[in-house]
């Protein structure tokens, strides 16, 4: 859901920064140069965001800078979107979703790299940050494994399984989830609609088609089929096992 609010009558000071709320809510002040928008929320999922909620607890509440960076790229996005919706047909919204979660983490892997909120673990963060985007990068790859992301980071595979489980999930299972949400993203945009469902499994890693419904399936309560031809019901409340982020 984007909410806008339009600047009250008085005028005022116009702020230019971007927040994480509590509620996984992304709100900030946007200026768009002559335009009516003032303020824009965007409400997610908290599992469409592929981060340990610890870790972006560090960074909730805290101004990120709108006017240059990642920050730029999303506030000018989303103003584009709110300022200009006759642009886009219903069959964009998808697409254009897609994309917002991308940039929204990308800005916060931006800025948990950076260590704006925690600067005695900058290093340790730096590396998730690596770590995680290695895994975002790989997932295509049917052996992607926790041997094999050790290697590319130089740590050993204990190192790798102990710097996840203080992150409350293990390597194994954030592939998996990682995997599965790409898999639903996919299942749920129009220009993928004629695409078999096996190869949009094994785009994401799965080579096994029936290993890959039984997994969808224990993830969404539905199987890759059902799903698809429900009009992607989960879409909005995320994962049936992780429903920790509000509905759109």
């Amino acid at each position: 859901m984007v909410t806008v609010s339009q600047p009250a009558p008085s005028g005022g000071t116009r702020h230019h920064d971007v927040m994480l709320c509590g509620a996984w809510r992304l709100g900030g002040k946007v200026d768009p140069g002559g335009g009516s928008v003032s303020t824009v929320h965007v409400q997610f999922p908290r599992t469409l965001i592929p981060w340990p909620s610890d870790r972006i607890d560090r960074i909730t509440t805290v101004p990120l800078p709108a006017l240059e960076g990642m920050g730029a790229l999303l506030s000018q996005y989303v103003t584009c979107i709110v300022l200009d919706p006759s642009d886009y047909r219903p069959a964009d919204a998808v697409r254009l979703g897609n994309v917002l979660v991308d940039l929204i983490t990308a800005l916060l892997a931006h800025h948990i790299a950076a260590g704006n909120a925690m600067p005695q673990e900058s290093g340790r963060s730096a590396l998730l940050v690596r770590i995680y985007a290695h895994i975002e990068r790989s997932l295509g790859d049917p052996e992607l494994s926790p041997v094999t992301i050790a290697a590319a980071h130089h740590l050993s595979v204990r190192s790798l399984h102990r710097l996840f489980a203080e992150q409350g999930t293990t390597v194994s299972d954030w592939i998996r989830e990682r995997r599965l949400e790409r898999c639903r993203r996919e299942l749920t945009d129009p220009l993928s609609r004629d695409m078999p469902i096996r190869t949009v499994a094994a785009r994401w890693g799965y080579s096994n088609p029936a290993g890959f419904t039984r997994a969808f399936r224990a993830a969404y309560g539905l199987t890759p089929q059902e799903y698809r031809g429900q009009g992607a019901p989960s879409a909005r409340t995320g994962r049936k096992a992780e429903k920790r982020g509000p509905s759109l």
